[in-house]
C-alpha cells in the first residue's frame, strides 16, 4: 500500500511508525480516562505507558531473534537494529513485564490496572495493525476471495501483483471486537483481573485463527505458528487465572 507517506531527501516518514504512534497514544488517552474515573493518580499513565513500550519493544525483538534464529547471524546488528522484526507475544510479555513494573513503583492494584490496560491494548491493536497493512508487513496467503489486496509499492514487504488474504485488516478488526467486547465488559465488575484474562482467552483463540490465513515466514513449528503454539499455552493459563481470581474475590 503505503510503507513510506513521504520523503524530504533521505529522510523518511514510514506509515507503520505513524499508525504505532497513532495507537498509543489512542491507548494512553483511552487509559487516562479509566485511570480519571477509578481515582488513581494520572500521571501514573505516563509511567505505565513508558515502561510498557520499552518493554514490549525489548520483548518483540527479543521473540523475534529466537524465532528466526539461526537466519540473523550473518548480520546481527542488523537484526537487533532493523525497523521490522517484532512478535506480539513478545511485545504482550514484555510490555506487561514493563507495565508490572510501574504499576509496583506506583503502588497501585495491579489486578485492576491490568484490567484497565486489556482494552486499551485491543484499541492499539486495532490502530496499529492498520500500519502492518500499509507497510505491507504480516501478508496474508494467496486467495481469490473478492476482498483479497494486491500489493504494488516496491517498497511494502509483501509479495507485489498477488491477491493475498488481508490478515493485517483481519487482525486490525480483531482488534477492534476485543475492544468493544472488553469495554463492555469492563462496565460490570465482578472480580479484579477478569476483564485481562478475557482479553487474554478471547485473543488467544481468535489469533490461532486468523494465524492459518498468514503467509508471511514467522517461524512454523510442526502444524502451527510460534504465535499459536504461544496461544496453545496462554488460553489454559487464561482460564486458570480467571478462574482462581473469581474465587479469591469472592
Amino acid at each position: 500500500m503505503h510503507p513510506i507517506l513521504f520523503r524530504i531527501g533521505s529522510f523518511e516518514i514510514h506509515s507503520f511508525g505513524v499508525m504505532m504512534a497513532l495507537a498509543w497514544l489512542a491507548a494512553s488517552r483511552y487509559l487516562d480516562g479509566r485511570f480519571r474515573s477509578a481515582g488513581w493518580p494520572r500521571d501514573a499513565v505516563a509511567d505505565l505507558v513508558l515502561w510498557s513500550l520499552i518493554g514490549a519493544l525489548v520483548g518483540a525483538r527479543i521473540l523475534y531473534l529466537i524465532v528466526e534464529f539461526p537466519s540473523w547471524m550473518d548480520d546481527v546488528a542488523g537484526a537487533i537494529f532493523s525497523r521490522s522484526g517484532f512478535v506480539f507475544y513478545g511485545g504482550f510479555f514484555g510490555g506487561t513485564a514493563g507495565g508490572a513494573w510501574a504499576v509496583r513503583r506506583r503502588d497501585l492494584p495491579a489486578r485492576a490496572v491490568a484490567d484497565a490496560v486489556a482494552p486499551a491494548l485491543a484499541l492499539g491493536l486495532f490502530i496499529g495493525r492498520i500500519g502492518c497493512f500499509l507497510a505491507g508487513d504480516d501478508y496474508g496467503k494467496p486467495s481469490n476471495v473478492p476482498w483479497a489486496v494486491r500489493f504494488s509499492d516496491p517498497d511494502a514487504l509483501a509479495p507485489l501483483g498477488i491477491a493475498l488474504h488481508p490478515t493485517q485488516l483481519y487482525l486490525s478488526l480483531n482488534g477492534l471486537a476485543l475492544f468493544g467486547i472488553l469495554h463492555a465488559a469492563s462496565k460490570r465488575e465482578r472480580f479484579a483481573g477478569r476483564i485481562f484474562c478475557l482479553f487474554l482467552m478471547l485473543y488467544a483463540v481468535t489469533r490461532f485463527v486468523i494465524e492459518f490465513f498468514r503467509g508471511d515466514p514467522r517461524g512454523m513449528f510442526g502444524p502451527f505458528s510460534t504465535s499459536q503454539w504461544i496461544g496453545i499455552l496462554v488460553l489454559p493459563v487464561a482460564i486458570w487465572l480467571y478462574r482462581r481470581w473469581s474465587l479469591s474475590d469472592k
